[in-house]
């Protein structure tokens, strides 16, 4: 018998406050494919209050960036936050992994957002190859 994933569902900006406090209580490093700046765009306040938390916890953040959704020159790098610009234009959802878990995340609007949740080791390992293969295939922004 191998262990079961567990999935939880979040939604609205309840779900978003549920979902950020969940990845800072994890405390381990963020690898998102497919950013678009709507998190900050949406949930100004709650990503502001979010990221001091995660960068007063030491939490690293590596973002692959969809060029299409995002104005770049509002993304500044620092210690904590690194990006690359993916070369595909257009990259139609978010994924976050972090820890054991990987989440499909839908910033459709600021009441309407939703956000899928799964805790499975094996799954998130396999996410993180992914990230890491899409990392090492896109564009530098140094």
């Amino acid at each position: 018998n191998r262990p079961k994933g567990n999935v939880q569902f979040h939604s609205g900006v309840e779900g978003v406050h549920a979902f950020i406090e969940h990845v800072l209580d994890v405390g381990e490093s963020i690898y998102v494919i497919g950013g678009n700046s709507r998190f900050p765009v949406y949930f100004p306040e709650i990503y502001s209050l979010w990221n001091q938390k995660r960068v007063e916890k030491g939490i690293k953040f590596h973002a692959l960036l969809s060029t299409s959704r995002l104005p770049i020159s509002t993304v500044k790098k620092s210690e904590l936050f690194h990006y690359k610009l993916l070369k595909e234009k257009s990259y139609t959802s978010v994924l976050w992994i972090f820890g054991d878990y990987i989440a499909f995340v839908f910033w459709t609007t600021k009441l309407t957002s939703e956000i899928i949740v799964i805790q499975h080791p094996e799954l998130a390992k396999q996410q993180r190859r992914f990230f890491d293969m899409l990392w090492d295939a896109n564009t530098d922004t140094e």
